[in-house]
């Protein structure tokens, strides 16, 4: 939407971020300077966990995904598919760069996975074990996403954030958590969905209220301790309507032709949609629908990660 474009929409969406910690003004103030990030948890809290959070029960399957998106049906075929024993309901799987998998659980029990080819039913895509480990800032249960410069950022105890530098050895035999890059508090909490969308924007979004989304410009490169999620770090936000609590957003990487977005419902329908990332201000970047149609085994409850070479893990 435009600003002042509908004098409605605005006071609704203002009335949304003054739950918020105060870091934006409403109506004629909205050029005023934000106060400073809190770093206390705000006493307003969510009255929904997002219903959008994959449910894994540890059934897998290893799709190719053809990112033309020309072809009738966009996963145009089935690498393997099987169960884990040490993956279930209650895990986080993340995608962090080349061909590695975080997987984590609720107390923060963390393993590091390389992606292997598959080609039968049985085997397992997730192996071998490249490291593990434990820290409570990376429960299952809280957003994380990976960044880009080998950063893995975590929002946790309410409004707190924290990003992890992930070490690698140079032939990747080895992959770890070491120290932390950058840490805070935040207007995001905790229980909302958080969708890294590349180039250093990331995606915060609350379908429970009313729909709103931001998206900030995050600057992982150091040192930028405790100033992320500001004001001056907004790109765009605004409220969607044609994307609801039912729904799971994956950011489909920085395709050569354009980004893009999967949307998919609890019935299986399915949207890509084109992120035009240059939309600001008060907009929707998701400004088109590229494909669309129905998958009969594949929905928002499942865990879908974004792997490159053009794979899709569906986990269920």
């Amino acid at each position: 939407m435009k600003a002042n474009s509908n004098s409605k929409v605005t006071l609704y969406a203002c009335l949304i971020l003054l739950s918020l910690p105060p870091l934006w003004g409403c109506g004629s103030d909205d050029d005023a300077q934000p106060t400073q990030t809190p770093t206390n948890t705000p006493t307003v809290t969510p009255t929904k966990t997002p219903t959008n959070a994959p449910q894994l029960a540890g059934n897998y399957e290893l799709w190719h995904w053809d990112s033309s998106l020309t072809e009738s049906n966009p996963l145009d075929r089935k690498y393997c598919a099987g169960h884990w024993q040490t993956i279930d309901a209650t895990h986080k799987l993340v995608w962090v760069d080349e061909m590695v998998v975080l997987d984590t659980d609720t107390n923060g029990n963390y393993r590091f996975w390389r992606v292997a080819s598959c080609s039968a039913n049985g085997q397992d895509p997730l192996q071998p074990e490249l490291g593990h480990g434990q820290e409570p800032t990376l429960r299952s249960t809280n957003p994380i996403v990976y960044l880009e410069g080998d950063a893995l950022l975590a929002i946790h105890d309410g409004y707190k954030y924290t990003t992890w530098h992930i070490n690698r050895t140079p032939d990747e035999t080895s992959v770890s958590i070491d120290t932390v890059l950058d840490s805070g508090g935040s207007v995001v909490y905790d229980t909302d969905t958080l969708v890294y969308l590349g180039g250093g924007n990331v995606l915060q979004w609350r379908p429970t209220w009313a729909g709103s989304f931001v998206i900030f410009k995050y600057d992982y490169e150091p040192p930028t301790t405790g100033t992320q999620f500001t004001r001056d770090a907004v790109v765009v936000m605004g409220n969607w309507t044609k994307i609801d609590a039912s729904h799971s957003l994956t950011f489909m990487g920085l395709n050569p032709q354009e980004d893009v977005v999967l949307d998919v419902d609890l019935s299986g329908n399915y949207r890509f949609w084109h992120y035009n990332r240059s939309i600001t201000g008060q907009g929707d970047p998701l400004d088109r629908v590229i494909r669309s149609g129905t998958w009969s085994d594949i929905n928002s409850e499942d865990g879908i990660v974004y792997l490159p070479s053009e794979k899709l893990l569906v986990v269920q």
